[in-house]
C-alpha cells in the first residue's frame, strides 16, 4: 500500500536493503534516473552512482552504518545524457532497532527552488493581504470621519457659497474612495471613458483654488479644439492635482498658475508613438526645482518639500469616526456615549445598558469581533453594529456569524448611520429572543462567489444572517446567476457544515425515476433494483438538500415532499417502514413559483413551506460592476485549470464585455473566459479577440429590439471603442435619413406635412433630402 502512496510523490524516492540493492524505485525516481525500476531493481548502489558524485555512495554508507539520518546539498547526479545537480537525504527503516532498508530521497534542485519560490510567493501575497486589509481600514477611518463632518456642516451652513465649499469636500472624499478601492482592489485596471480635458481641468482648478489663499491667481490657455479624450477621470484629476499642488506648495500659495493645453500630432511617448496626443501643462512663476533634483524627481517615494517621503499617507485616529457618528447621532435625539477601545465599554455595560452598540473591527487591544463575542456573552439581547472596511462575503459572514445586528461598510453617510441605529434602537426595545447567539468562528473565505454590486451585497448580507440558522430558503434567480453557490455557502457557514451538501437538479432527471432518486428503493422494488439504494433525502440526513429547479417537480412529487417537510419522514420505494430524516432544504428556481401556484402546476401548502426566507440572485446585467472582477477571476482561473499562462484584457475588451447584456449570466462569462484563454493568441486579449457571437451582440438586438436609445448608444459605444473615426459624420447622417424616410412615408410623399411633423423648413427638408440622396 505504502509503495502505491509513494508512487504518486514528486520526489524520487528508492529503498535500499543492508546490502545496499536497490529494492524499489518510485515513478519520480525513474524519470531522474532515465531507467525503468525493471532494469535498475536488483542492482547495487556502486552500479547506480558509480559515475556520479562520490559524495552520493559514501553518505549512503555511512548512514547504513551509523543507523542515522543523513543529509547533503548540491550533489551531482549522472544521467544518461547530462548531469543534474540534487539534494540526497537518506533514512534508515529499523525494526527492533536494526536497519532493515534505506530510504534515499533524491530531489532536483532547480525544482525545489521553484517550489521553495512558490511558497515564498505565497507568503508574500498572504502578507500583503493582511497589509492591504490594514491599509484598508486605517485610510476609510479618517476618510469616513472626514466626509461625515463635511455632512454635519452643510446641514448648519445656509450660506450656499460656503455650502460649495463643503459638497467639494464630499465629492473629493467620495473620488478619494473611488481611487482607493482601484488601489485596494483585486487588480482592477483603469475606467476609461469619454471626457473633456478641459472639464477635467477645471475641477482641479477649483480644488485648487479652494485650498490656496486669494494670492494664488489661476488661469487657462485652453486649445478649444481638442476631442474628447478616452481616460480614466478619476486618475486623471489625482495626477493633475498632484502636479498644481506641487506648484502652489513651491510657490508658497502666491503667485501664477497657467492650465494649458496643445494638439500633437505624431507624438512619441515612452516607447510608443500615437498620432493624435494632448499635451497639458502646468505653468507656475515660482522658482523652478533645484537642478540636484531634476535627475531623480520621478523616482518613487522622492519629494523635494522639506521632511517629506513622497508617500502621501496619512495615518489618523479613530476618534474621528466617533466624534462625527455621536454628532450625528445627538442631532437625531439619541444619547449618546464613546470609547476609545473595547475595555473601556465592557467596564461602563456593567452598569448601564444601552439600546444599541456600534464598534469599529479594529481598534487598540480587543478588536470588534472578539468585542462582539463578549458582548454576546454578557448581554445576547443587544443589538451591535459592526463597523467594517471590507464590504465582502468574508466580512458580512464573520459580522453575522458572530451575532451582529447589522454590519456598515465604510466610509458611509451619516444619514445611513442614523436610520441604522435607530432601527437597532427599536430592534433592542423590542426583540428579546435572541438569547442563544454563537461566539465569532474564523470562517474560510467563498472566493467563488464575487460581487461588489449593491444588489450583491444584499445576498452576503442574507447569508450572514442565516448563517447560525437551519431554516429554509428559497433561491431566486435566472440561470447561470449561481445559485447553487449561494446554497453552498448557506450550508458552509451553518451549523450543519460538517455533515453532507447534496445537490439534485429537478430539471435533469427523468420523471419515471424522480421518486427513487429522492427517497431511495428497496432491493426488489422494481425491475432492475437488485440492491437496497439510499435516496437523496437520506444520503443528505443531518445535511443540507439542495433541489434545484424546483419549479420542475411533478405534482405527485410535490405532495409527498410536502409530507417530508411536515413529518420528517419518508417511505422509500417499495418499503414498508418509514426513514426519518433531519434534512435543511433549499431550494432554487429561475421561474415565477407564485405564477406557477396561479396556473395550478405549484402546489400553493408547498410553496409557502419553501418560501420561508427567499434570497433573489440579481442577473449580470442588473450588476455589470461585477463584471471586470469576474472576468479576471475566471481567466486565472481557466489558466489554471488548463496549465497555461494567464491572459489579461485590454481595456477596450474590458469596456465591451461590460456592456453586453450576458443572457447566460455568470456561467456564460465563465465559458467565454475559458473560450479565451483556449483561443487567444498573445497573453493579452484584444477587441478582436473576442468571439464573434459576442462581437455581434449589439447589431443581433438592434434588429429585435425597442429601446432606440440604448440601441444607439451601444452602437456608438462599440464604434468608439473600435477606433473608427468620423462616428458623428457618419451616425448624424444616417439618423437623419431614417427621420426623413419615416416621415415621408407617414404623410404618402407630402413633404411640406413631413417637414412640419419634423420641425423642419420646407426649403431645409428639401435640401437635405437633396444631401442624403433620399429617393422620392
Amino acid at each position: 500500500m505504502y509503495k502505491r502512496i509513494l508512487d504518486h510523490l514528486n520526489t524520487a524516492i528508492l529503498l535500499f536493503d543492508r546490502e545496499l540493492i536497490l529494492t524499489y524505485i518510485n515513478t519520480t525516481g525513474e524519470i531522474l534516473l532515465a531507467d525503468s525500476a525493471n532494469h535498475l531493481v536488483g542492482h547495487f548502489a556502486d552500479e547506480l552512482f558509480k559515475s556520479s558524485d562520490p559524495a552520493l555512495l559514501i553518505n549512503l554508507k555511512q548512514s547504513l552504518a551509523m543507523a542515522e539520518p543523513l543529509v547533503d546539498r548540491a550533489l551531482t547526479l549522472n544521467r544518461m545524457t547530462h548531469n543534474v545537480t540534487i539534494n540526497f537525504s537518506a533514512t534508515p527503516l529499523l525494526i527492533n532497532e536494526q536497519v532493515s532498508e534505506i530510504l534515499v530521497e533524491l530531489q532536483q534542485v532547480d525544482s525545489h527552488l521553484r517550489i521553495s519560490k512558490e511558497e515564498q510567493l505565497l507568503t508574500q501575497q498572504n502578507t500583503a493581504r493582511l497589509l492591504v486589509r490594514g491599509l484598508a481600514h486605517e485610510i476609510k477611518n479618517p476618510l469616513g470621519g472626514l466626509r461625515g463632518a463635511a455632512q454635519l456642516l452643510d446641514l448648519e451652513l445656509h450660506d450656499p457659497e460656503l455650502k460649495e465649499y463643503t459638497q467639494i469636500i464630499i465629492a473629493e472624499s467620495d473620488r478619494l474612495q473611488g481611487l482607493m478601492d482601484k488601489m485596494l482592489g483585486p487588480n482592477k485596471l483603469p475606467n476609461k471613458k469619454a471626457l473633456n480635458i478641459h472639464e477635467v481641468l477645471e475641477r482641479v482648478r477649483q480644488l485648487v483654488q479652494a485650498e490656496s489663499s486669494g494670492s494664488l491667481i489661476i488661469k487657462n490657455d485652453y486649445d478649444p479644439s481638442i476631442p474628447d479624450i478616452f481616460a480614466d477621470k478619476d486618475q486623471l484629476i489625482q495626477a493633475i492635482l498632484n502636479i498644481a499642488r506641487n506648484a502652489v506648495q513651491a510657490m508658497e500659495g502666491k503667485g501664477n498658475i497657467v492650465f494649458k493645453t496643445r494638439i500633437h500630432r505624431h507624438m512619441s511617448i515612452g516607447r510608443k508613438r500615437y498620432k493624435l496626443a494632448v499635451k497639458c501643462d502646468i505653468i507656475d512663476n515660482g522658482p523652478g526645482i533645484d537642478a540636484g533634483m531634476m535627475n531623480q524627481i520621478f523616482y518613487p517615494m522622492i519629494t523635494g518639500r522639506a521632511e517629506g517621503t513622497g508617500l502621501g499617507l496619512s495615518i489618523a485616529d479613530d476618534k474621528s469616526i466617533r466624534w462625527v457618528v455621536e454628532k450625528a447621532l445627538q442631532k437625531a435625539g439619541i444619547i449618546t456615549q464613546s470609547f476609545s477601545n473595547g475595555k473601556e465599554l465592557m467596564t461602563a455595560l456593567k452598569d448601564d445598558l444601552p439600546d444599541a452598540l456600534i464598534t469599529d473591527i479594529r481598534m487598540p487591544g480587543m478588536d470588534g469581533l472578539e468585542l462582539l463575542d463578549k458582548v454576546q456573552h454578557s448581554h445576547p439581547t443587544l443589538p451591535v453594529i459592526v463597523m467594517t472596511a471590507h464590504s465582502d462575503l468574508e466580512s458580512a459572514v464573520s459580522a453575522f456569524h458572530g451575532g451582529a445586528f447589522e454590519y456598515l461598510p465604510k466610509p458611509f453617510d451619516i444619514e445611513e448611520v442614523v436610520n441604522l441605529a435607530q432601527r437597532a434602537c427599536i430592534h433592542g426595545r423590542q426583540q428579546q429572543d435572541d438569547a442563544h447567539r454563537a461566539s465569532t468562528t474564523t470562517l474560510e473565505p467563498t472566493p467563488e462567489i464575487i460581487g461588489e454590486a449593491p444588489a450583491m451585497q444584499e445576498v452576503f448580507r442574507a447569508i450572514g444572517r442565516l448563517a447560525r440558522s437551519h431554516i429554509t430558503v428559497l433561491i431566486n434567480g435566472e440561470s447561470g446567476t449561481g445559485k447553487e453557490l449561494v446554497a453552498k455557502a448557506l450550508h458552509r457557514h451553518s451549523p450543519r457544515a460538517k455533515n453532507p451538501f447534496i445537490a439534485l437538479n429537478m430539471a435533469a432527471i427523468p420523471k419515471d425515476l424522480m421518486e427513487s432518486e429522492l427517497f431511495g428503493h428497496e432491493k426488489g422494488a422494481f425491475t432492475g433494483a437488485q440492491v437496497r439504494r439510499a435516496g437523496r433525502f437520506e444520503q443528505a440526513n443531518g445535511g443540507t438538500l439542495f433541489l434545484d429547479e424546483i419549479g420542475d417537480m411533478p405534482a405527485e412529487l410535490q405532495t409527498r415532499l410536502l409530507r417530508v417537510l411536515a413529518d420528517g419522514e419518508f417511505y422509500p420505494v417499495g418499503a414498508h417502514l418509514a426513514v426519518k430524516v433531519d434534512v435543511r432544504i433549499i431550494a432554487a428556481t429561475h421561474q415565477d413559483l407564485e405564477t406557477l401556484v396561479d396556473q395550478g402546476r405549484f402546489r400553493e401548502d408547498l410553496f409557502h413551506r419553501l418560501n420561508v426566507i427567499r434570497i433573489h440572485i440579481p442577473p449580470l446585467r442588473e450588476r455589470k460592476q461585477d463584471i471586470p472582477l469576474l472576468l479576471r477571476h475566471f481567466l486565472h482561473q481557466a489558466a489554471s485549470e488548463l496549465g497555461v499562462e494567464i491572459k489579461t484584457l485590454k481595456p477596450e475588451a474590458e469596456a465591451f464585455l461590460s456592456t453586453l447584456e450576458w443572457p447566460g449570466n455568470v456561467r456564460q462569462l465563465e465559458n467565454s473566459c475559458r473560450w479565451l484563454t483556449v483561443m487567444a493568441s498573445g497573453r493579452e486579449i484584444h477587441l478582436h479577440d473576442l468571439p464573434p457571437e459576442l462581437l455581434n451582440t449589439p447589431s443581433e438586438k438592434e434588429a429585435t429590439g425597442t429601446d432606440w436609445e440604448s440601441l444607439l448608444r451601444t452602437s456608438i459605444d462599440q464604434q468608439l471603442l473600435k477606433r473608427k473615426l468620423d462616428v458623428a459624420k457618419q451616425t448624424i447622417p444616417a439618423v437623419e435619413t431614417i427621420l426623413i424616410k419615416a416621415a415621408l412615408n407617414f404623410t404618402h410623399g407630402k413633404r411640406h406635412e413631413a417637414a412640419i411633423l419634423l420641425g423642419y423648413g420646407r426649403n431645409t427638408l428639401t435640401r437635405k433630402i437633396k444631401e442624403l440622396g433620399i429617393e422620392k
